[in-house]
């Protein structure tokens, strides 16, 4: 009777250091957001690394494949998460939640002029941001169930967005949300490589 030889299942490298798999995933200009991450203590590295590739417009099962995990270990990161941020566990409302707090990397201020939205289109965003489902934004007597998707449509397409998470991380880059502190005049010196010396009033938020 022969015996199979079954041979050692080796560790997924991104197992090891978790933000490998965030390698060549910044533009250009936006590479120092891996070095903030590392040394972030907000959150673990592994929910820290999933949070940012989910920002970066990255779907759940690509995530989960370029970290070596199930979709299931995923999900269970973002409700782990979750409990820290304190916010529902959908995943724009998690990555704005991570934004806001100050131990959390902000990513780069995007260069060129933000995009003019309408009431309906922040008022999607803002749903996007408290995890509030797009079919509470329909009201009949408010606003009909198309103009809501057309709305979504037109937001994505302004922000270059490609999912409702990454929206969310463009509507930061763009100074739509800000952190206390952080103004259109921080941003433009940041943008023109200037080092920011002092804080002003608050940013939308």
């Amino acid at each position: 009777m022969s015996t199979a030889i079954v041979a050692p299942r080796l560790q997924h490298p991104v197992h090891a250091d978790p933000f490998l798999a965030l390698n060549y995933r910044f533009p250009d200009g936006e590479e120092h957001e891996m070095q903030a991450l590392r040394a972030a203590p907000l959150l673990e590295p592994r929910q820290r690394v999933a949070l940012t590739l989910l920002a970066l417009g990255n779907l759940h099962a690509g995530v989960a494949e370029d970290m070596g995990i199930t979709r299931q270990e995923l999900q269970r990161m973002q409700q782990a998460a979750s409990r820290v941020l304190r916010v529902p566990g959908r995943t724009p409302a998690l990555i704005h939640a991570a934004y806001q707090h100050p131990a959390f990397p902000l990513p780069a201020p995007a260069r060129g002029e933000r995009p003019e939205l309408t009431p309906g289109e922040l008022n999607v965003l803002a749903s996007y941001a408290a995890a509030l489902p797009l079919h509470k934004l329909h009201q009949p007597y408010v606003v009909t169930r198309k103009q809501v998707t057309r709305d979504q449509t037109y937001l994505m397409a302004k922000l270059n967005a490609r999912t409702p998470g990454h929206a969310i991380r463009r509507a930061w880059q763009l100074g739509i949300y800000a952190r206390p502190g952080r103004t259109e005049e921080a941003r433009a010196r940041h943008q023109a490589g200037v080092p920011r010396t002092a804080t002003a009033s608050p940013g939308p938020a």
